[in-house]
């Protein structure tokens, strides 16, 4: 039988059956062709969401190391600092990272894909803000990973954070040494951030402003609403 008569006799087969047979009939002889088609709309549904929010400007990009934040809780770093902040989140993109870890004693396949991550961050200027324990920050300072503090606040107001609790971070490079940071161990909004805090406090976290900072305001609000200043 010609292939324009087996289309004819299967047109007239579907016409005679009833409902429930011309049902069962698509799910049959399309299953494969649909799927398909539901498949390619849910990718062009993400491709579409993630360019949308991709294309944002950027408030802050941030990059928290090491913590011990349990994903079942409700630790919404990014929603936090929108709402302490006053930022629309269908007009700017906030990107605070807490998935990298890096393990110095141990050359894992987590610590090498954190710290490619990281340069990548870094060379493409997409890095504002780094807080992670004293030793890793250490690590980084001399590579000329931070910036002076003061790029983002006076003496005055440096001198409030020590006076609250926070100790300056300095970081060395190239043979000088300056504020780059804080530790914040004490962070009130870092201990209830979930049952065990973000940080383990015997690692003394710090926050420091990076090289790269390209948005001084937000980093400052990110610093203020973890200090509670």
């Amino acid at each position: 039988m010609a292939i324009k008569d087996e289309i004819r006799e299967e047109q007239k087969k579907f016409k005679d059956m009833p409902l429930k047979g011309k049902i069962g009939y698509i799910r049959d002889y399309y299953k494969f062709h649909i799927l398909i088609g539901i498949l390619v709309i849910i990718f062009g549904a993400v491709f579409l969401r993630d360019y949308i929010v991709n294309s944002r400007p950027d408030y802050l990009n941030a990059v928290m190391l090491n913590t011990i934040l349990d994903y079942a809780a409700d630790s919404d770093i990014t929603g936090d600092l929108a709402a302490y902040a006053g930022v629309d989140r269908e007009e700017y993109k906030i990107t605070i990272d807490t998935t990298m870890r890096i393990d110095l004693e141990r050359n894992d396949q987590m610590s090498m894909a954190s710290e490619q991550k990281i340069l990548a961050l870094f060379s493409a200027d997409e890095i504002d803000v780094m807080a992670a324990p004293l030793a890793i920050m250490d690590t980084y300072a001399p590579e000329n990973a931070f910036s002076d503090i003061h790029a983002i606040m006076d003496d005055d107001q440096i001198k409030a954070m020590e006076e609250a609790g926070f100790p300056v971070y300095y970081a060395t490079c190239d043979g000088q040494t300056f504020p780059a940071g804080f530790y914040i161990k004490n962070s009130a909004y870092l201990q209830a951030l979930s049952e065990h805090g973000t940080f383990v406090p015997e690692d003394e976290p710090v926050f420091a402003v990076t090289s790269r900072l390209k948005h001084p305001e937000a980093a400052l609000s990110l610093l203020h609403m973890i200090c509670g200043r």
